[in-house]
């Protein structure tokens, strides 16, 4: 499993949203993110910040 720093550093490399956002999306969905594979991890949390955050 990727931790959840490495898979907020990917997220900020691939939609540059703020690191505050993402640490708030993550905490928020944490026991929901930490059942899922990386890859759908990934997604869920853009699926989350694209929703929530644009």
């Amino acid at each position: 499993m990727l931790e959840l720093s490495k898979v907020r550093v990917l997220l900020l490399q691939k939609s540059r949203i703020k690191s505050q956002l993402i640490d708030i999306i993550l905490q928020e969905y944490e026991v929901r993110v930490n059942n899922l594979s990386v890859r759908e991890r990934i997604y869920f949390v853009e699926d989350v910040c694209s929703f929530k955050f644009c």
